[in-house]
């Protein structure tokens, strides 16, 4: 069988592009209150895309899918566009993300 190298650059394209985490966002602090939506971000190194976070989400938990790259983790920001200071990042467990309203996967 032959492959070609569109096949082969496809194949390799997708096989960087995962989906590294999960987060569920919510209304309270501590991961409590409602549950605002769970999202499961694509990984696309170098295309850092930035996400918008739900209104009103005052924390987010963060667990890690399919053993993601070390090096990468969840940044939030306070502007919509991820263009402001950070106000957390992480790569897994609770925290506080108050006043953030966008969010990238960055990495290290």
């Amino acid at each position: 069988m032959k492959l070609s190298l569109l096949t082969l650059a496809t194949a390799s394209g997708l096989a960087s592009v995962s989906e590294a985490y999960r987060l569920t966002f919510y209304l309270g602090a501590g991961c409590r209150n409602a549950n605002l939506g769970t999202y499961y971000p694509v990984v696309d190194p170098p295309n850092h895309v930035c996400r918008g976070v739900p209104i009103n989400a005052q924390s987010v938990a963060i667990s890690a899918q399919d053993a993601p790259d070390a090096q990468s983790i969840v940044v939030f920001r306070q502007p919509e566009g991820c263009g402001g200071p950070v106000i957390a990042s992480g790569t897994g467990g609770c925290m506080n993300i108050n006043n953030a309203r966008s969010y990238q996967i960055h990495y290290r």
